[in-house]
């Protein structure tokens, strides 16, 4: 009895996969304009995502792993990339790395 109740699990099991492979949803194909290595991105498009992340994403998140020099010849112009660098206030630090008290 225990034989019969494994078998007929195992074909339940086996067929309720079948049926969850079969009803899979394969990803909406989109015109990409940088799919190929030698396609650039559209730079315009970098900019106004640089400008929506620094006026809502940066006040909960960072892109303290970006550099400003991954953004010259991408999206910006050297003089862009300095400018909007010199725009940033940065902490004063002592030589431990803490926080200045007097903030020179």
């Amino acid at each position: 009895l225990g034989a019969i109740g494994a078998a007929a699990g195992g074909v339940i099991i086996s067929q309720t996969a079948a049926v969850k492979a079969s009803d899979k949803l394969d990803p909406p194909k989109y015109p990409w304009s940088h799919r190929y290595p030698w396609q650039a991105y559209d730079h315009a498009s970098i900019r106004r995502g640089h400008q929506v992340f620094s006026q809502v994403c940066a006040a909960c998140h960072s892109l303290n792993l970006v550099a400003f020099r991954e953004m010259v010849d991408v999206c910006y112009t050297e003089d862009e990339v300095k400018e909007i660098a010199a725009d940033i206030d940065y902490p004063c630090l002592d030589d431990e790395g803490y926080p200045d008290e007097d903030g020179r």
